[in-house]
């Protein structure tokens, strides 16, 4: 049978979210696809970039109209993608998916592990004191809370079929049917495998960029964000010594919704969408926490993970540290002072163990390692039946 498939998000679309989640026809399985986007309703006043406008695209911009549209549905020939991760913010719309008893599909393709900030209550709130100011902070953690025990207490319809990229994922979701997958990351390295072709000629590191000081998701969290002029000015000196130590150049392997002038990272080169293909040919990389590390990973690449004083006070720096923990790899502070030669890692070969591990437990599994994930999401709804 052939299912209507509709996507829920609370962003707009974009296309790298249309090809990641298999919406670009003539690929998608089902007789009709509809994207469902309700920025309006969890984020109406900030601005987003990037967007791209299609056919399929709903936008709703209240909760009665949501609802309203989800009674219309056939739910027995419709399937519900929840791009959408269940916490506080997204409590209310499960509830309305849980009372309309739809069929839910969810992606659980994190591609990262989950670290958390460690010690007493009072060193965090030391540590991290601007979130306990926060009311929209605490809101969240309240009703995160609230969401947690609402599932506890079978108040929210568990997803019926879970596609999971990795061991990590696939552990979680016991009550779903799973279906194992790859993260988006290991798609593009699977399909990069025969590119001979190179950007970049000469010999270069590569820095993965997570658009730290600009990136609209930060509106999106609640979060505040780094200081640009003073992050920036850290990453050129220490690109400096990491070119002279190394004679080489620091090529940007820049964030899908990063929008520079330029001139941000100095004289040097800033590439788009080639990620993968710059690691691949690169000497080794440097990283904050981009998912992007998962091409060091797979293309077994020596990696160092860098990061300010600054940052040191959002939640993303336990991942920063977290990660080069997990990958046994350097972890260097910079911008204080300037990076002196022998405090700068020597890149040799990486710990091709804790890569591994990495691999099976974030990018993929030993069951779909060989196959693209589009495929396999295709010849599963193909075999759905519903009752």
């Amino acid at each position: 049978m052939e299912y209507k498939i509709i996507y829920l998000c609370y962003l707009p679309l974009v296309a790298k979210r249309e090809h990641d989640f298999y919406m670009d026809a003539p690929s998608s399985p089902g007789a009709a696809v509809e994207y469902w986007d309700l920025s309006n309703i969890f984020f109406p006043d900030v601005h987003f970039t990037m967007e791209v406008h299609r056919p399929y695209v709903r936008k709703i911009n209240t909760y009665k109209a949501l609802e309203a549209m989800l009674v219309a549905q056939d739910r027995l020939r419709s399937v519900f993608v929840v791009i959408i991760s269940f916490n506080g913010m997204s409590l209310k719309l499960h509830r309305m998916l849980t009372r309309c008893n739809c069929y839910l599909i969810f992606f659980a393709r994190a591609g990262l592990p989950v670290f958390t900030s460690r010690g007493s209550l009072g060193k965090r709130i030391v540590q991290h004191y601007r979130q306990f100011l926060s009311w929209n902070k605490v809101k969240f953690k309240i009703l995160s809370e609230i969401a947690n025990i609402c599932r506890t207490f079978g108040l929210i319809k568990p997803y019926d079929l879970v596609f999971a990229a990795g061991s990590a994922e696939a552990s979680q979701y016991g009550t779903s049917n799973v279906v194992a997958i790859n993260h988006f990351d290991f798609d593009r390295y699977l399909l990069g495998q025969s590119e001979t072709r190179r950007t970049v000629t000469n010999e270069y590191a590569v820095f993965l960029d997570d658009n730290l000081a600009f990136d609209s998701d930060f509106k999106v969290t609640g979060t505040g964000s780094i200081e640009p002029a003073a992050y920036f000015r850290a990453l050129r000196g220490f690109f400096d010594a990491i070119e002279a130590t190394h004679k080489l150049k620091v090529v940007i392997a820049a964030h899908p919704k990063s929008e520079y002038r330029g001139d941000e990272f100095g004289d040097r080169t800033i590439i788009k969408d080639a990620t993968n293909e710059l690691v691949k040919a690169c000497r080794f990389a440097l990283a904050h926490y981009s998912t992007s590390v998962s091409f060091a990973v797979l293309h077994r690449k020596p990696l160092a993970f860098i990061y300010t004083h600054d940052m040191e006070r959002f939640d993303f720096f336990s991942l920063i540290k977290g990660l080069a923990s997990a990958l046994n790899a350097p972890l260097l502070e910079i911008g204080r002072s300037r990076v002196r030669d022998e405090h700068l890692p020597s890149f040799a070969a990486p710990d091709l163990k804790r890569y591994d591990e990495y691999k099976y437990r974030y990018l993929t599994s030993p069951t779909s390692e060989h196959q693209e994930s589009r495929a396999i999401f295709i010849h599963t709804l193909r075999g759905l039946r519903i009752r």
